[in-house]
């Protein structure tokens, strides 16, 4: 039997719970916690996610929304997205045919109560990440007329809702629209001169001379964070996500940093690695559009960030 897949993109937030009031966290801010969110979603060591974590099994045979969906909807397994730096809410869904506008409308209600009270309330119920934060209040001593400061610490724990009762939106989407597709940047021959590098020998990052003339140290400068200081750099945002390694073990058919890669006219300064586990083991190069990029088989193909942050 043939399956149809679906899939719903939501709206989000989170909070950060203090001992008397809550701050709310925005779908932007929530995405530097990827990692820590992932947890509300395990996996077992295969991968796969844990069978109480489906949804399809709790849809009602009685009810009329219910009744629409049972045994049409075969597994709904909930999940977030990075998408462009702000989170959202990414529901997988399987049916065993094609689903009516009815039908999918339906599913929406029934994703709508999951989120807001049972999975979602679930949820709530656990913080993704916790920390101790040192406070500092005044005191005033009436009888010494004298100001005290004191510190005492407290429990922040930091949440994520699903639903949320201002502005909550769920919508299907085609997944493929969210792909990254790989880019082969190879380019083409430069057949006029390049701008001019301020002074006449170019400038040195990580003790290598610069002359790729598509780079001014003013250019360099704004987009790596670069200062005259010879060390590496890594530019804003990947610099959230990779470290340079300091001790690379040389292979005899790999690049040595400072050489130019082959067919691209740009130079390797760096290979990284993610702070986390990760699939994802890139280099640095000098190059101005594509700094942080994977070597694959003699290509360059370029990092996304906001896949890098979704993994």
């Amino acid at each position: 039997m043939k399956q149809h897949k679906y899939t719903v993109k939501g709206t989000l937030s989170g909070s950060r719970c203090y001992e008397s009031y809550t701050e709310y966290m925005t779908p932007e801010e929530l995405v530097e916690y990827m990692e820590e969110i992932s947890s509300l979603f395990p996996t077992d060591s295969d991968g796969n996610r844990y069978p109480e974590d489906e949804l399809a099994q709790y849809i009602h045979k009685s009810g009329y929304r219910d009744a629409m969906l049972y045994g049409v909807v075969t597994e709904i397994w909930v999940g977030v997205k990075n998408i462009d730096g702000a989170l959202y809410s990414w529901t997988e869904v399987t049916a065993n045919r094609e689903l009516t506008e009815i039908e999918k409308e339906a599913l929406l209600d029934y994703l709508t109560g999951q989120f807001s009270d049972g999975y979602g309330e679930g949820l709530e119920q656990c913080a993704f990440n916790s920390y101790t934060e040192t406070v500092e209040e005044e005191y005033w001593d009436e009888e010494e007329q004298e100001t005290y400061m004191y510190e005492y610490d407290i429990q922040v724990d930091m949440y994520l809702h699903l639903w949320q009762p201002k502005n909550f939106h769920l919508e299907f989407v085609n997944a493929e629209d969210y792909e990254v597709k790989k880019v082969d940047l190879k380019k083409p021959e430069v057949t006029k001169p390049r701008c001019k590098l301020i002074g006449e020998e170019g400038f040195e990052v990580c003790g290598i001379q610069q002359t790729d003339t598509s780079w001014t140290l003013e250019e360099y400068s704004k987009i790596t964070g670069w200062k005259e200081s010879n060390k590496v750099r890594i530019p804003y945002p990947y610099n959230l996500y990779f470290k340079v390694i300091e001790e690379v073990e040389e292979v005899a058919d790999d690049y040595k940093i400072g050489d130019e890669i082959e067919g691209y006219g740009c130079r390797l300064l760096a290979y990284l690695e993610p702070f986390n586990e990760g699939y994802c083991y890139p280099i640095l190069t000098d190059d101005k559009d594509y700094p942080v990029v994977e070597l694959v088989g003699g290509r360059l193909y370029p990092v996304i960030p906001s896949e890098v942050s979704g993994k």
